[in-house]
Formats: structure tokens, sequence, C-alpha cells
């Protein structure tokens, strides 16, 4: 899963007319599919309008921190992509402390930020810096993870794992990649 996140990753930057004509289907899609199947936060609408060519991209991460969630390829991940940083949102003291662990282990905690758990209210406002949002699940995860409805919502370009749970919900509108078997 390593290498493939990896590849999804660059493959993202070099396409960046891929990127802007997913925006523009979500973004004339939004209400129907968002409002249907789950009530998204408006203050999550439109949070990325536009993508900019930088020296260093932020990747985003909402949600638990449990194991099946990938975060723990995701930071190792992190150790080849020299132009990214991770910010996680979400997490426990003892789930923000192991990974604040293993990012010291891969010498990256000058590359990551744990803002722990923020309230609904406050996520919009973290997400404002993020410019790919990621969801490395496992092949574990079978239910449909609400998590890619939000994501969606924001217009924030996403990178997903190429599960059927994922797939039911970010159709084309996602970036994929193989996931790690447990």
């Amino acid at each position: 899963m390593n290498e493939m996140l990896i590849g999804a990753l660059k493959n993202l930057f070099e396409n960046k007319q891929t990127i802007k004509t997913i925006i523009e289907k979500v973004k004339d899609e939004k209400v129907i599919l968002w409002n249907y199947h789950y009530p998204v936060r408006e203050d999550l609408f439109k949070i990325r309008k536009t993508f900019k060519t930088k020296n260093q991209y932020t990747l985003g991460y909402v949600g638990s921190l449990n194991p099946e969630k990938g975060l723990d390829i995701l930071l190792k991940s992190l150790q080849s992509l020299k132009k990214f940083r991770l910010k996680i949102i979400g997490g426990n003291e003892k789930q923000i402390s192991r990974f604040k662990l293993l990012a010291k282990n891969h010498h990256l905690e000058n590359r990551i930020i744990f803002t722990g758990f923020l309230p609904q209210g406050k996520i919009a406002n973290a997400l404002k810096e993020v410019d790919i949002l990621v969801a490395p699940f496992k092949r574990t995860q079978t239910t449909i993870p609400l998590k890619i409805y939000e994501y969606l919502a924001t217009g924030i370009p996403i990178v997903a794992s190429n599960i059927p749970a994922v797939k039911i919900v970010g159709k084309e509108f996602l970036f994929y990649f193989e996931p790690q078997s447990v």
C-alpha cells in the first residue's frame, strides 16, 4: 500500500486538469449527492475552490485513529513524499501518543500536525490549509465510511483506498490506490 499511496499522490500532482474536473463535478452534484444520503454540515461545503501549485502540500485526515483506518501506512508513506506534510484531526490522547512515537521513529515529527479531537464547528476552519484529504482504509473496512461524504462536501481532492465500501460513495470523484491487506 505504501508504494500505491505514494504513486496515487504523485499522479494527482502530474494531472492538475483531472483535479479541476473532479472539483467541478463534485461542485455541480454536491447538494443532490450528500443531502440525499447523509446530511453534511453547511460549513464544510466549498472549503477549497481552487488548487494551487506550492512548494509544500498539506495532506489531511479527519476521524478516529483506529488501526483499520490505515494511518500507520500513511505516516510511513510520508517519508517518501518530501513535498508533503500531514494534518491529523481527531483521536484521543493515547492514540495521538502512539502516532507521535511512530512519527518520531520515522523522523517525521516536524511534518505532522496533530490537532486531536475538534468539535464539529471547528473542523471546517482546520481544513482550510489542507490541499488533499486522504482516506487510507485497510481492506477490513466493509461498511460505507461516512468520512467520504464529508470529504466530498469540502471540494478538496481526495485520495482513498480502492475498496468497495469507498467506491460506492466516491465513484469517479476520488483518486484511488490499492490498500494493504491486513
